[in-house]
Order: C-alpha cells, then sequence, then structure tokens
C-alpha cells in the first residue's frame, strides 16, 4: 500500500511510504497516522527521489 505521514503527523518521518508485508495503519480522529509492522518492509519514496 502506499501510506502518506506528514509533518509530526505519524509514528514515521514525514514522507509517501511504499509498505510491504503484515502491517495495520491506525488513522485517529486527529489524522494522525501509527503504523505498526509485523512483518515487512516501509520504504520512504521521498528518499529514493531526493
Amino acid at each position: 500500500m502506499l501510506a502518506g505521514v506528514g509533518e509530526n503527523n505519524g509514528n514515521l518521518p514525514r514522507g509517501e511510504y511504499l509498505v510491504d508485508g503484515v502491517c495495520t495503519l491506525a488513522i485517529g480522529p486527529t489524522g494522525y497516522r501509527t503504523l505498526h509492522m509485523v512483518h515487512g518492509s516501509a520504504d520512504n519514496v521521498c528518499t529514493r527521489i531526493g
């Protein structure tokens, strides 16, 4: 899946992430995103095109 995280708006640094594996993505009422990886990877695409 592709998941976007804004500045100070998630448990990952700001960026667009390509997430592959077993995970949960919880989005709170304020929009705060919490990604919990069980197995897999989260690759920040922004750092690749940088």
